[in-house]
């Protein structure tokens, strides 16, 4: 099957591309096993999706096609052949002004 996963910044720049397809052999497979593979692929990528500061703190924002993924909870959503994961870091700001 083969999963498309769209990055931005600053997480594109450890795969060196803002869009990568993944080839996986399985006709589905969990998110948790996409990034896994991606990870494989690009240690940089593991490094900086999984370095929150504890245990379950995860900087990313991710979505299967149009559906909010918890990084924590990405075994529990399965993605198939012509999916697409969006990685996003989230961003708030202002002063309150």
């Amino acid at each position: 099957m083969k999963i498309k996963i769209r990055l931005t910044e600053p997480i594109w720049r450890t795969v060196e591309s803002r869009e990568v397809t993944l080839e996986l052999a399985n006709e589905t497979a969990t998110v948790g096993a996409v990034l896994s593979e991606l990870a494989r692929l690009h240690p940089k990528f593991g490094e900086e999706i999984y370095g929150g500061p504890g245990e379950g703190d995860y900087h990313y924002g991710l979505f299967l096609n149009d559906q909010i993924v918890g990084l924590a909870q990405r075994e529990e959503f399965v993605a198939k052949d012509g999916d697409e994961i969006f990685i996003l870091l989230p961003v708030a700001g202002g002063d309150g002004s």
